[in-house]
């Protein structure tokens, strides 16, 4: 019961993903018609959708018909005339007639699509076309051209008997845009138009039918698994043994390249180190340098913190003339070793004597009752 439900649901959906597989082979057929609708040329071969795209070489006249002529009667199709090889002689130009946008310019069945220059695509013709975007391309095939009957009589010549008129062989060729389109299963019309006389021209159809394969014995069949690629690969040879010599130039060869392996992370290394060296200098030094200028901050802080502490100054003799005297040297003193300056600051009370003795580098500051330095004449008795 296990083994039944996985085969009954295999069995159920392998036909519904067998009919939507875009990969399915089917019978392919790409079928060429006339200007009635009538079958001129088909071929098939089974073959997944829009891969094959084969080119289909068929006649002129095969689709514009054995009474086909030029209003001149110097070229066409007929039976009568030779007109087939004077068709083969002429030019013409093929018209796209599947793009509707093209329509309102180029015209419709009754100018084969060519109303105007300008439409024409592709053909057997000495100028470029100008429309480049067609899906085949239609040419003459020029090694195909049969020698005969065709060219027994001259152009527009009536002979007695009739003669074949497939003389103008032509090959359709699909191009890349031919092949990346859609739409072929409703057909696509081209008009062609011969450049001589009043241009007559014809139309033809390109249709593709893709059916699936049926029972019969064209069918493709399943076949497999190859038994061939099945097999199993026949072991590795073994080995060879290596000799002597070739051993010890391989073991060189390792020891060699060990050698380098060792030198370069060796460099390598060595380039950390001085990498580390050159960082750690740069530290040192800039720690220094900032040292140095920490410790001349200080001191410059220092020296100018005493240079402002208040210092006595010798006074102008032109501020106080009458408060200052000096006093001549004492008896065994020197004047140069010693200057004494008397600062009377409050007359008759008591004065102020400044000592400075140069030799010592000293500043005595005294203060002393009034006597008088100089006394002046007794008055009285």
């Amino acid at each position: 019961m296990a083994l039944l439900v996985p085969a009954l649901l295999l069995v159920l959906v392998t036909p519904a993903w067998d009919a939507c597989n875009p990969h399915k082979p089917l019978n392919i057929t790409w079928q060429l018609l006339g200007p009635r609708g009538n079958l001129v040329k088909q071929i098939s071969r089974v073959s997944p959708p829009g891969v094959w795209f084969p080119d289909i070489v068929f006649d002129l006249c095969e689709i514009a018909g054995p009474d086909w002529l030029d209003s001149s009667g110097a070229l066409g199709c007929s039976r009568k005339k030779d007109a087939a090889e004077c068709l083969q002689k002429a030019s013409f130009y093929v018209c796209p007639g599947w793009d509707r946008l093209m329509a309102w310019n180029c015209g419709g069945k009754e100018d084969y699509f060519c109303k105007k220059w300008g439409c024409e695509s592709t053909g057997h013709m000495w100028w470029l076309p100008p429309v480049t975007t067609d899906l085949i391309t239609l040419r003459r095939e020029q090694d195909s051209v049969p020698a005969n009957p065709c060219n027994r009589y001259p152009c527009n010549i009536l002979h007695p008997e009739p003669i074949p008129h497939l003389c103008n062989p032509v090959r359709i060729v699909f191009t890349d845009q031919g092949k990346k389109a859609t739409g072929w299963e409703r057909g696509k019309m081209w008009g062609i138009r011969v450049y001589e006389g009043s241009h007559p021209g014809t139309l033809f159809t390109l249709r593709l039918v893709a059916t699936a394969p049926t029972a019969g014995g064209q069918n493709p069949q399943e076949i497999g698994p190859n038994e061939i690629l099945n097999q199993p690969a026949p072991p590795f040879p073994p080995p060879k043994e290596l000799g002597c010599p070739q051993f010890i130039d391989n073991l060189r060869r390792a020891r060699e390249s060990l050698a380098k392996v060792r030198e370069r992370l060796e460099k390598r290394e060595h380039e950390q180190a001085q990498a580390r060296f050159g960082d750690s200098w740069l530290v040192i030094l800039i720690s220094v340098l900032l040292g140095y200028l920490l410790v001349s901050v200080i001191l410059l802080a220092f020296i100018r913190k005493r240079s402002s502490t208040v210092q006595l100054s010798e006074p102008q003799p032109q501020s106080i003339p009458d408060l200052v005297k000096e006093t001549p040297p004492e008896s065994g003193t020197q004047a140069s070793e010693r200057d004494t300056l008397f600062l009377n600051l409050e007359p008759g009370k008591s004065t102020l004597i400044l000592k400075l003795v140069p030799k010592e580098n000293t500043l005595l500051l005294e203060s002393e009752p009034v006597k008088e330095i100089c006394p002046g004449p007794k008055t009285g008795a």
